[in-house]
């Protein structure tokens, strides 16, 4: 009992991951790979496809499941937008940061490269030097 639920469940578990991949596949194959009856396989895409948790049609004479093509759901899109502004919330994070490490830090410069520079420089053996400018 509990080997066969285990097996139903792998079964719905393939489908929601792989239909989209997928065309059209036999029942008998799904039948071979989960080791189950035909009839359980067919009951199981039923229930999936009258619960609306796999798009797909069945083809009787040959037994086959047809996947159908959809728009992802509206609980997908949503999840897509806060992905989205999520991403947005992080480089501007990042922006803030650079701009106070920039404000806080005065010892450090961009030169023309877009690289960092110190306004100090080592000089030889140990020696210091301030860089000055020529006016």
């Amino acid at each position: 009992m509990l080997v066969r639920k285990i097996k139903e469940e792998s079964l719905r578990s393939y489908l929601c991951t792989y239909s989209s991949f997928y065309e059209s596949i036999s029942m008998h194959t799904l039948a071979d790979m989960f080791q189950l009856e035909i009839h359980n396989v067919h009951s199981i895409i039923s229930k999936m496809i009258i619960n609306k948790e796999l798009m797909a049609s069945l083809d009787q004479p040959t037994l086959m499941v047809v996947m159908h093509r959809t728009e992802p759901l509206s609980l997908q899109n949503i999840a897509l937008q806060l992905a989205e502004k999520l991403s947005n919330l992080v480089e501007n994070n990042e922006r803030v940061f650079d701009l106070k490490q920039g404000t806080y830090s005065g010892y450090f410069s961009r030169d023309q490269k877009g690289g960092y520079q110190g306004k100090q420089s080592y000089q030889g053996q140990g020696g210091y030097r301030q860089n000055q400018s020529s006016y």
